[in-house]
């Protein structure tokens, strides 16, 4: 009796850390503040120029954007770096619905996000690359320090 008591208690204080854990995200290895610094659009590559700058600010999972900073929205996002390849999954800040599955790479202080360009299929597929296509949006990033 006390060996299962003591088994149940165990089980029940492990699950309360997962629990824990998963309702307090942990920094991500993208966390932090990221300027765009290339994008590509449906294979076609965009002006980013010198006269704007687009920042995303990325923590605990909630991303705020300013364009020359001007506020231009907020959503979430999860990430899973163990994937390959790794995962990006964004939702609507309020609703918590997602709105975009992407991948992403890391190298040093530069992001590559991918997401698919259809408002259709954004939400429910991700791209299989992150090479330029007619199908895709492409953003590079560079961390600002």
């Amino acid at each position: 009796m006390i060996r299962s008591t003591l088994f149940t208690t165990s089980l029940a204080f492990a699950i309360g850390i997962v629990a824990i854990q998963a309702a307090d995200p942990a920094k991500s290895e993208i966390d932090g503040s990221w300027e765009i610094i290339a994008l590509n659009y449906g294979g076609k590559e965009q002006k980013v120029g010198s006269k704007s700058k687009t920042v995303s600010v990325r923590e605990n999972g909630i991303q705020s954007t300013s364009h020359n900073g001007t506020p231009r929205g907020k959503n979430r996002y999860t990430i899973d770096p163990k994937a390959t390849p790794k995962t990006i999954t964004f939702s609507d800040f309020d609703k918590n619905e997602t709105t975009g599955l992407g991948i992403y790479e890391l190298e040093g202080d530069t992001l590559k996000i991918a997401i698919l360009t259809d408002t259709t299929k954004k939400a429910t597929e991700r791209p299989l690359d992150l090479e330029p296509g007619p199908d895709k949006i492409i953003a590079t990033y560079v961390r600002q320090k």
